[in-house]
């Protein structure tokens, strides 16, 4: 329950709406805050600003709320994953158990199984190191057949100059002015829907740099359904 000194509005931009707390407190300025999940933004401003300030803070501030909640959103979350016997791993979308045995570094998927094989199936970071090394392989040829189906929606000359893989612990895609394309290896783990948003995200910035309104539309117009496509992201962690 808000307190007499906190008041609810929502915010919008671009056909998206959030509930917006806006709290009074002893303090000297505006701040807008920021928090993963479905809790509420918060602004928070001194006890006697005005309501024509706060209406002025906020027209100026709500699309860079947008964007900031974007990149929270999208920044894998920190979950524990374990490396163990059975433990549960995915590829392309699907949950599959672990299944660790002796051998030479090898990992394949068998009867509903990833079957990992290293020196020492006992060590997690041997184990990890192995499933690291699988989803590099595999994200490459899945991300460019990806990629040629996303640039279909685009114009023929929207297209990454050379497309990259490597494990990111920050983002699940990147791109550069001079359009270098880089995807996070780990995507691999994610349904294919969710690999192709992350792709027709960073296709749109390569017309748009910025998360500016035109972004937004070319982002709607490229993949209507990008918002569902988005929340598939969210259960899996970066680690």
């Amino acid at each position: 329950m808000l307190s007499k000194q906190s008041y609810r509005r929502t915010l919008s931009f671009h056909n998206r709406q959030i509930d917006l707390d806006i709290i009074r407190q002893r303090r000297k300025s505006l701040a807008i805050h920021v928090f993963p999940g479905n809790k509420p933004v918060e602004l928070r401003v001194p006890l006697k600003c005005s309501w024509l300030e706060i209406d002025a803070f906020l027209t100026a501030r709500t699309e860079w709320t947008f964007k900031a909640l974007e990149e929270l959103a999208s920044e894998p979350r920190e979950l524990e994953i374990e490396y163990t016997q059975d433990s549960t791993h995915f590829y392309l979308g699907e949950i599959y158990p672990l299944s660790l045995s002796e051998g030479k570094g090898r990992v394949r998927i068998e009867d509903g199984k990833l079957l990992v094989r290293c020196l020492d199936p006992c060590d997690p970071l041997r184990v990890r190191t192995q499933l690291d090394r699988f989803y590099r392989k595999q994200s490459l040829p899945v991300f460019c057949r990806q990629l040629a189906v996303c640039t279909q929606t685009f114009p023929a000359q929207v297209k990454p100059s050379v497309l990259r893989v490597r494990k990111m612990r920050s983002r699940w895609g990147s791109c550069s002015h001079d359009g270098e394309m880089c995807l996070n290896t780990l995507l691999v783990r994610h349904d294919i829907k969710a690999i192709n948003f992350v792709i027709t995200h960073e296709l749109c910035h390569l017309v748009h740099f910025y998360h500016s309104r035109a972004f937004y539309r070319l982002l709607d117009q490229a993949m209507p359904a990008w918002r569902e496509a988005e929340k598939l992201l969210r259960p899996l962690a970066l680690t």
